[in-house]
């Protein structure tokens, strides 16, 4: 039985960029659209099987993109990790990523996500409209190569 019966809220998180080397950054984020996980199957059956019908077999999983997105504010540091995978920078631009739901206290982790490997695959801002006095949204798409979850 879990030792929380009430679900979390969403809106208390954080993100951590490439944590474990000297080069990491945490950053405040708007929105963070979750990847999502799946899981192909094919169908494999006997010819002699009495049943007239397949069996499912666990072929490979995939993880989507996930989506990142802050008010535009005076730092480079997003801007920057897309400037090396633009130049070619294959090895300095793989990052861990690390998305944590904070408890309603905000001081503990309830839940956190570590995307392996991520580079970022699409980096765009929100339009900007002279009747309008939103905020201008940078939006950063990342690609990653596993997904763990781990609920503290």
């Amino acid at each position: 039985m879990p030792d929380r019966i009430r679900p979390f809220t969403n809106g208390n998180f954080r993100v951590k960029i490439d944590a474990d080397s000297g080069d990491d950054f945490t950053s405040g984020f708007q929105e963070i659209i979750m990847p999502e996980f799946t899981l192909d199957t094919f169908d494999y059956r006997n010819g002699n099987e009495k049943r007239n019908r397949p069996r499912k077999i666990n072929a490979h999983y995939d993880v989507s993109n996930a989506v990142l997105k802050r008010g535009l504010v005076k730092a480079d540091n997003l801007y920057a990790w897309v400037e090396e995978v633009r130049n070619g920078k294959q090895a300095e631009s793989l990052k861990d990523v690390v998305i944590e739901l904070r408890d309603e206290s905000g001081e503990n982790v309830a839940v956190a996500w570590q995307l392996t490997n991520a580079r970022p695959v699409r980096y765009t801002f929100s339009d900007l409209k002279g009747d309008s006095d939103g905020v201008v949204m940078e939006i950063l798409e990342l690609a990653f190569e596993d997904l763990d979850v781990e609920f503290e």
